[in-house]
């Protein structure tokens, strides 16, 4: 059954055949078809545009249809492959088209209706792929802000606490929250107090290293997992960040810090810094504590 909503992926085919290749975009008239009789000239445009499905024939002189496509996962490594191929390469091909990932193998020769089941098959997984990590983003991102919730902020930092440990490497976590954010919300509207944490949220991405984590915890909760950096390396750099979102969004933020040695487990590092934060909220706001200064 024909499935219109496929035509807007963008295709691309490469044959040396000229006459097949018409042939290939008479049968595929309803999509999106770029076509090439040269393996060079195809790998220039997969440069330049971005395609959901590629199709190769296998015989081709000077480069031929395995090693178009294993340069193809090169440049564009989430399109689906295609080899065309006659029916007595199929098995001097299997093991190499293995190594790059081909999806299909569409063998001659075919009818036009084997030519358009194949490309709406590989579609379909496209779709299907394309549907499963968009699920798989929203089980990580929190929706109102666009960045990860706290689940993955767990998930992420048993990783980083697990290397830190093996490795000996410093490894910090800071807890940030926004000061009177409840006024903020009685007084303007949850919308108003949305709109705010987004702020905040893309403040902090912004001034994050790319290696850096930032999720949020909850609330007006925001947690910042900072690998290679130690307690008081962290503290100036929590300091910019209260700066710089004050300057821009207006908002007072209170933080704590707590770091890895001190220390010794994914729970007990948040917790620590948790502490820190709640040492702040009461001698104050709008400043960081380290939790290795509590005790001081």
């Amino acid at each position: 059954m024909k499935r219109p909503e496929l035509a807007q992926y963008p295709l691309l085919i490469v044959d040396d055949d000229k006459d097949a290749l018409f042939l290939m975009q008479e049968h595929l008239k309803d999509y999106s078809v770029t076509a090439f009789s040269s393996p060079q000239d195809a790998l220039t445009s997969l440069g330049e545009k971005e395609f959901a499905l590629i199709l190769s024939d296998y015989q081709m002189p000077h480069m031929n249809g395995i090693e178009f496509l294993k340069k193809s996962i090169e440049i564009q490594p989430r399109a689906k492959r295609v080899l065309i191929s006659a029916f007595a390469a199929l098995v001097d091909t299997e093991e190499a088209w293995n190594q790059v990932r081909v999806d299909k193998v569409l063998a001659k020769p075919y009818t036009p209706s084997d030519l358009l089941e194949t490309v709406q098959n590989a579609l379909i997984e496209k779709t299907i792929e394309e549907e499963n990590q968009r699920l798989r983003h929203l089980a990580l991102v929190d929706s109102v802000t666009g960045v990860f919730n706290q689940r993955h902020f767990w998930d992420r930092l048993r990783a980083e606490m697990s290397r830190a440990k093996r490795f000996q490497r410093p490894l910090s976590v800071m807890i940030f929250d926004i000061d009177n954010f409840k006024e903020i919300n009685d007084q303007k509207g949850h919308l108003e107090g949305d709109a705010l944490l987004k702020k905040v949220a893309d403040c902090f991405v912004q001034e994050c290293r790319q290696m850096d984590l930032v999720a949020r915890y909850g609330g007006d909760e925001f947690v910042i997992i900072l690998p290679e950096i130690d307690s008081q390396t962290a503290l100036p750099i929590a300091n910019r960040y209260i700066e710089k979102i004050k300057s821009v969004s207006g908002a007072s933020l209170s933080g704590g810090i707590a770091s890895f040695p001190g220390s010794s487990s994914e729970r007990e590092i948040v917790s620590h810094a948790d502490k820190a934060l709640l040492r702040v909220k009461k001698e104050g706001k709008g400043k960081v504590q380290l939790y290795s200064d509590l005790s001081l």
